[in-house]
């Protein structure tokens, strides 16, 4: 009879190992993915600050409302990708396991938001930017 409860015993233990093996690997994966994002839009910063040098030189122009409008969006993503760096909880790790797969999920829409707005404000301005190249600031 002891046999048999302690071979019980050993396969639920090896059963809720399992599972918890396989939920380690889903959160290392998604905080793999949280980082690709981040990793793959952190190098655009510098665009963003080359897009708002660009833009300030064309600020006394007849399209300064526009300049401004654009340096906004410029100065939202920038501060947008700041607030995330600084809000992102490095120690997610110390909390229950499914906490952290809901909070790097959380996380994921977050980063992807900055991502969008990054790219859209970089986007935007360098259009704006190569069809206004020759005009003259007064």
């Amino acid at each position: 009879m002891n046999k048999i409860l302690f071979a019980l015993i050993a396969v639920i233990m090896m059963g809720l190992t399992s599972c918890e093996n396989t939920e380690k690997k889903e959160v290392q994966t998604l905080f793999q993915s949280v980082m690709e994002v981040h990793d793959g839009v952190m190098p655009k910063m510098d665009a963003i600050h080359e897009a708002r040098k660009a833009l300030k030189d064309k600020m006394n122009t007849p399209d300064s409302t526009e300049v401004s409008a654009l340096l906004e969006k410029l100065s939202s993503a920038d501060e947008a990708m700041m607030v995330w760096m600084e809000e992102f909880n490095s120690s997610f790790e110390t909390m229950p396991i499914q906490e952290q797969k809901k909070y790097l999920e959380s996380e994921m829409q977050r980063i992807t938001k900055v991502k969008d707005l990054m790219l859209g404000a970089i986007d935007e301005s360098q259009k704006w930017i190569n069809a206004h190249e020759n005009t003259v600031a007064k």
